[in-house]
């Protein structure tokens, strides 16, 4: 099939994943006669030949602003890469994994459980360049001065088998994947890079203490609960804080240990004020080796630790010749990365250990790649990883395109989240508790400053107050920055003409980043009016500021595209109205009546605004979300971080009294559906299947508990998203 390629006769346009000398080499080779325009992802650095510099090949980089791009007849391109990248991962899932038994078996020597989403998630990251390749070369091809024998998608290595680049050809059909190495060759570079990567990683993955610490007992070092730094350590009743849960879970400060791993999140002097003066255990990861005896000492720790396993992958390797055919590739990938994993994992299990870590909490973006290797490290030590989302931005779409699900728990806020994240638990290891908005309790603090944003701007005859929410900007965004602009433009405008109308600006990034995205002249013509209000913030080391804090300062909260900071202003009281001015397809909004609180029309949102402006009455349902307020957070109560902190609680109480991880994860959720109702938790399938060991478990006595909860059959969380609806609601099962 590839062979047969028929290419056009003028120059050729060869997007590829890699531009390296072999591929230079190889490329010149096919098309020897053709001007070559190369457009690459990643350049390999190294030493090239002469024919890199041939006069008829051109190289850059390629690096396009698809923002604005729409493919497959008015999709955006963002919302195409994603659910393609669902497809496939979907289909390695279950026709590849599910259908390789040896497969399965090697990734049994990392874990006897999260094997599975460690492959997904490695495949999803291997293939993701192929799939943008893919769909821009089809954008290509549409254009008057291009075509697919023209434009050519160059994939330089293809460590799976045939059955992907099928798939691929699906997406675009001009594919060519660069010669394959033999076997003994293949397996030669593959040990080779793999000595490579262990040496690297021992230099880079070490930790150290932010400050001195007398480890003079073992219990010295018990610190059961850890947590990554995200949001920041602020004051959790002001700002949100990775700690929210902590002052209404009755665990001890002295339980609890925090670390910084993220380049974009330092630790600030405040920051370690905080911790100096909380009594937290603070951990940093560095990127370099305090010395040679330190690189000894981790060499030996990680042979004692995965040695035996090491040691099987070798003698794991020979079963690649019983592999099925079609197959065979994908096993030695999937070899190789089992082993290269090992090393990460070790790395964590080192830090887990040392503190005796049994909870972790994390809240990075779930398409963090580490999320899987932590979740066996802490397999390994017994542990258990949660994870709590922070957004209501878990459209299909999104989800379903990045990664499968690797936490151990899910704290979700309802049932549309929920329902989401069911559907990307590929492997069935991950426990959903519905807990409600993490951050509702902030409501009250939020309503008594933003009191003092109204006055001002009603002391400037301000009658009618809207709030404004951006989102994040980038050359792949859902909502492009041209979009916000104009939204910001015509609500700037309004401030400058309408006397009676005020403007609260809350943009997601911090100012540097943001204001690109606002008419400068503009805001600040509105700004001499005094009716319109600017929050924002200089650096991520300063406290984040709510979306509450905007929202109840203003009548009706605006925001692009379907915005999390909106849900919140809903869910503090304030009606709310989403620009989505692309239609996100597939999202839950749209099977309601939707038509008050979504847009899909500029003009149309504003000239419908204009009226609501003169008399709320002309528009008494703009931005009433009541039809799918139970979906998003059946609480609404104010008590979803107690909520998240007692499950974490009811977790250390569990390890205490000896339970195994799944008998401590039964139990909690046990008790949780006792506590607020089977219908908010849906037990892993894993921990639901047969041979579960239950031994060890014995049920709480509790008057009028049901016979499902006593069984252990958990709920599915088959609270209905909507009442109102005439049509049926999204249920999650």
């Amino acid at each position: 099939m590839e062979g047969r390629l028929i290419v056009a006769d003028g120059p050729l346009t060869i997007l590829t994943d890699l531009y390296s000398d072999p591929v230079a080499e190889e490329l010149k080779e096919r098309w020897p006669r053709h001007q070559l325009n190369i457009r690459y992802l990643r350049k390999q650095e190294g030493k090239w030949s002469s024919s890199a510099h041939d006069p008829l090949m051109q190289a850059t980089l390629l690096d396009p602003d698809v923002s604005e791009v729409l493919v497959d007849g008015g999709i955006k391109f963002r919302y195409a890469f994603l659910q393609q990248g669902w497809k496939l991962t979907t289909h390695f899932s279950r026709d590849v994994i599910g259908k390789s038994f040896w497969i399965r078996f090697i990734g049994r020597a990392s874990s006897s459980r999260s094997a599975q989403v460690f492959y997904l998630r490695e495949f999803y990251k291997r293939v993701s360049p192929w799939i943008f390749l893919c769909l821009y070369a089809r954008h290509l091809s549409t254009e008057a001065s291009c075509n697919e024998k023209s434009t050519i998608v160059f994939l330089a290595l293809n460590p799976f088998d045939d059955w992907i680049v099928d798939c691929l050809r699906d997406v675009y059909a001009s594919i060519v994947v660069g010669r394959r190495s033999s076997d003994a060759k293949a397996f030669r570079i593959a040990s080779v890079d793999l000595i490579k990567r262990f040496q690297r990683r021992w230099k880079r993955l070490r930790s150290k203490h932010l400050k001195a610490v007398k480890e003079e007992t073992v219990s010295a070092n018990d610190r059961p609960v850890a947590v990554e730094v995200c949001w920041g350590l602020h004051d959790p009743e002001e700002a949100h804080s990775d700690l929210f849960w902590l002052p209404r879970s009755g665990i001890t400060d002295d339980q609890v240990m925090v670390y910084f791993d993220r380049s974009d999140r330092p630790p600030s002097e405040k920051a370690l004020e905080t911790i100096r003066k909380r009594g937290w255990q603070p951990f940093v990861l560095s990127r370099q080796l305090e010395s040679r005896t330190d690189a000894v000492r981790m060499s030996l720790y990680a042979l004692k630790v995965v040695g035996w396993r090491m040691l099987l992958m070798v003698l794991a390797y020979p079963l690649w010749v019983l592999e099925h055919p079609l197959r065979r590739r994908t096993f030695r990938w999937c070899w190789t990365r089992t082993l290269a994993s090992l090393v990460r994992v070790t790395f964590w299990h080192h830090i887990f250990t040392g503190y005796r870590v049994r909870v972790h909490s994390n809240h990075s973006d779930q398409a963090c790649l580490h999320h899987a290797v932590q979740t066996i490290a802490l397999e390994w030590g017994g542990g258990i990883n949660l994870h709590t989302t922070f957004s209501f931005d878990y459209g299909p779409s999104k989800m379903k395109g990045a990664y499968a699900t690797p936490f151990d728990v899910f704290f979700a806020w309802g049932a549309y989240i929920a329902g989401i994240v069911s559907t990307c638990d590929l492997a069935g290891i991950t426990t959903l508790i519905t807990c409600g908005f993490p951050f509702d309790y902030l409501f009250k603090g939020a309503g008594r400053r933003a009191g003092g944003v109204r006055r001002e701007l009603e002391a400037r005859g301000a009658r009618r107050i809207i709030s404004f929410f951006d989102t994040a900007f980038n050359k792949m965004t859902q909502s492009p920055q041209g979009e916000a602009q104009h939204i910001y433009q015509a609500l700037l405008t309004e401030v400058t003409k309408n006397r009676e109308f005020g403007l609260v600006l809350k943009p997601k990034n911090i100012w540097e980043e943001a204001k690109a995205a606002i008419p400068e002249e503009l805001l600040q013509q509105a700004l001499a009016t005094g009716r319109c209000k600017l929050l924002i913030r200089h650096s991520y080391s300063e406290p984040p500021i709510s979306p509450a804090d905007a929202a109840l300062a203003s009548d009706l909260a605006v925001g692009c595209p379907i915005s999390s900071a909106v849900i919140e202003a809903v869910l503090a009281g304030v009606p709310g109205v989403h620009m989505d001015l692309a239609k996100e397809p597939g999202h839950w909004f749209y099977e309601v009546d939707s038509e008050k609180f979504v847009f899909n029309d500029l003009d149309q949102a504003m000239e419908t605004i204009r009226r609501w402006i003169r008399n709320p009455a002309d528009e008494p349902k703009l931005g009433d979300h009541s039809q799918v307020l139970d979906g998003i957070d059946p609480f609404r109560d104010g008590k979803a971080a107690q909520r998240i902190g007692q499950y974490m609680a009811w977790l250390l109480e569990g390890f205490k009294e000896g339970l195994s991880r799944d008998g401590v994860v039964r139990q909690a959720t046990h008790r949780y559906a006792e506590e607020y109702g089977a219908q908010h938790v849906r037990l892993a399938p894993r921990l639901c299947a047969k041979g579960i060991h239950r031994h060890r478990y014995s049920p709480r006595p509790t008057v009028g508990r049901s016979k499902a909860v006593e069984r252990g059959e958990f709920g599915e969380l088959t609270q209905r998203v909507g009442h109102a609806s005439s049509r049926q609601s999204p249920q999650f099962n």
